[in-house]
């Protein structure tokens, strides 16, 4: 199991409407957080890993499990 800490990023939310947090942490530490984000009124989470980044102020991010890959300004992300 990776025990490496790094930058994940959590897409969170209820319904058509989400926001992004940024965590520094573990991956099975991040499942615990997504996780904790759902039983604290959140109806779903995702866990998204930097993939690149285009600019200083825009990330590629991939979703850990289906691979999805998005776009993000850094500005849209809450620094947790």
């Amino acid at each position: 199991m990776n025990q490496e800490k790094k930058m994940y990023y959590f897409f969170s939310g209820e319904g058509n409407h989400g926001h992004w947090e940024s965590r520094y942490c573990t991956l099975p530490q991040a499942h615990r957080i997504a996780n904790k984000l759902r039983a604290n009124g959140d109806r779903w989470c995702s866990i998204w890993e930097e993939h690149s980044s285009l600019r200083d102020d825009w990330l590629v991010l991939y979703q850990i499990g289906t691979g999805e890959v998005r776009e993000l300004s850094v500005y849209d992300i809450t620094r947790a």
